[in-house]
């Protein structure tokens, strides 16, 4: 409380105070002179008692609210710090999905890549090993055969298919594993 509050709190006490301090000294009352003494000595002691107190726990509420406030302030700011954190974490979470994603489009990417190298590999060895396996039909049919067979082309023909699924296996399993040994 200020000061000008305290004097209206205790204004009415402070009048029956110097009510009472203005009649003992009058000495109008000689037989209750003492024990009036005694009462106002007790009342002034307890109205200054009461001010005191009063003073006393003014300035706690005051400390009390300050307090508060500083708390109120404190509470604001994380809040506020807390939030920040909040979008920040959403806003990771955000590119650890699109990193995720793209990592897969890598993996899925290379391993085109590989199957497509792969590819061009086997298929390049199945054109050299038809050229020889045809050459060497060829040959066959002319110096053991005599002439020229039809049959020996045609299984050539049909034995390329699984030749080149033979192949491209192979090659598959061979890079895959370099690849995982380079991983490790």
């Amino acid at each position: 409380m200020q000061e000008a509050e305290k004097k209206t709190v205790f204004e009415y006490e402070t009048q029956v105070l110097a009510r009472s301090r203005e009649i003992l000294n009058n000495g109008s009352i000689a037989d209750y002179k003492q024990p009036y003494t005694d009462l106002t000595n007790a009342y002034e002691s307890l109205l200054n008692d009461i001010k005191l107190l009063t003073s006393v726990s003014d300035r706690l509420q005051k400390k009390h609210n300050q307090t508060n406030e500083k708390l109120r302030e404190i509470n604001e700011e994380f809040s506020q710090q807390a939030e920040e954190i909040r979008a920040i974490h959403e806003a990771l979470q955000m590119k650890n999905a699109e990193i995720i994603a793209r990592i897969e489009e890598l993996k899925a990417t290379k391993n085109d890549l590989t199957l497509a190298r792969i590819r061009r590999r086997a298929t390049g060895i199945i054109v050299i090993v038809a050229i020889i396996l045809l050459v060497l039909t060829e040959l066959f049919d002319r110096f053991v055969m005599e002439g020229s067979s039809w049959a020996s082309k045609i299984i050539l023909i049909i034995l390329i298919k699984p030749l080149d699924n033979f192949i491209m296996e192979r090659l598959k399993r061979r890079e895959f594993a370099q690849v995982n040994l380079s991983s490790e």
